[in-house]
């Protein structure tokens, strides 16, 4: 399998960098993942029903984002909608 890169957003000190990726997946292999995921989370009896969330696990999944970008996008999103000015 071939590696995908892309840029990486602007990081804190102005620069922009490259960063390699996940391998490029397949849609089934994608899915498949997902389906562990949820299987997962269902046996610890939890699930995902955002739907943001959700596209985000599928873009780890796809290795186009990291887990760790996708973390700080949830945090950053939870962050806006429960902020107390």
């Amino acid at each position: 399998m071939r590696r995908a890169t892309h840029l990486q957003a602007v990081n804190g000190s102005g620069t922009a960098k490259r960063r390699e990726t996940a391998p490029a997946r397949t849609d089934a292999e994608i899915q498949r993942a997902i389906t562990r995921a949820d299987a997962a989370l269902g046996a610890a009896g939890h699930q995902v029903t955002d739907e943001e969330t959700r596209e985000l696990g599928r873009q780890i999944a796809a290795g186009t984002v990291t887990g760790d970008e996708a973390a700080a996008r949830i945090i950053e999103k939870l962050r806006a909608t429960h902020h107390r000015p």
